[in-house]
């Protein structure tokens, strides 16, 4: 249970990484 508790962990971490770099992408994509 704790070794899956971690992952999860580690995977929503990765996930919102994710997520604020392609919001990054979008920006530069995107002119202000």
């Amino acid at each position: 249970m704790e070794v899956i508790h971690a992952l999860r962990k580690k995977t929503r971490r990765e996930l919102s990484l994710i997520g604020f770099s392609a919001v990054d992408e979008l920006k530069a994509m995107v002119p202000a």
